[in-house]
């Protein structure tokens, strides 16, 4: 589920066209890594937020949704979290906010 929710009361995130175009980007990128060797989830399904007709404003109030992605699961370890040094779990936390 993506984390910016174009649906809450007085959204001031991404513009609708960044939003999409970033989303876009984003399931074509997942979708060129299923043939390669670089190991990744394959993508399933994937929901983009809509942005209905009607007058633009700066705080849009024409758009619903939550960018959705569902991926395949892949073999492998999970819940490694709690076996990564304190280290490494800062530098991941890191990774993935930025």
């Amino acid at each position: 589920m993506g984390r910016s929710d174009v649906n809450m009361p007085n959204y001031d995130g991404f513009d609708m066209d960044f939003l999409l175009g970033d989303l876009k980007f984003e399931t074509a990128a997942y979708k060129l890594l299923e043939d390669s060797p670089v190991p990744s989830s394959r993508l399933l399904y994937f929901w983009l937020p809509v942005q209905h007709a009607g007058h633009q404003t700066k705080t849009p109030t024409n758009q619903a949704g939550r960018p959705l992605m569902v991926f395949a699961r892949v073999k492998g370890q999970d819940n490694i979290w709690r076996n990564l040094s304190q280290e490494a779990k800062v530098g991941l936390s890191v990774f993935c906010i930025s």
